[in-house]
């Protein structure tokens, strides 16, 4: 491909990467907030079923913060699914199009982190 091709796709992986990214973290029907007296809400239904969650994150106490989606298993799979897809193929993308890049490792380890962050939110969110 030519260095014109490239830099297209490059910039149309970087708006996609951020898309999704920010899907992730904003999805459809917003997090579950405070109850109206100040409180943190419904109890989480987890309890032990997500013993390495809670090892790694540490325990919820409340469902606050947790994506209202998240409540329909299904939907929020499928939802997130499809978003993470789009993620990975364009940082996926956006790795093979830099290849040759000067500072090559550094880009490699943004792409490593951010791909952490997306991973971690969307195991946190949907706790």
């Amino acid at each position: 491909s030519t260095l014109e091709q490239r830099e297209t796709l490059l910039v149309v992986a970087t708006l996609i990467a951020t898309l999704t990214f920010t899907a992730v973290l904003q999805p459809p029907g917003a997090f579950r907030g405070e109850d109206s007296n100040g409180g943190s809400g419904s109890q989480n239904n987890y309890n032990n079923n997500n013993r390495m969650i809670n090892t790694i994150f540490g325990s919820r106490n409340s469902t606050e913060g947790q994506a209202i989606m998240a409540a329909s298993p299904v939907n929020f799979t499928l939802y997130a699914a499809f978003n993470a897809v789009g993620f990975l193929v364009s940082v996926t993308m956006i790795s093979l199009l830099t290849k040759g890049f000067p500072m090559r490792n550094w880009i490699r380890l943004c792409i490593i982190s951010i791909v952490a962050t997306y991973l971690i939110a969307i195991v946190y969110i949907a706790s």
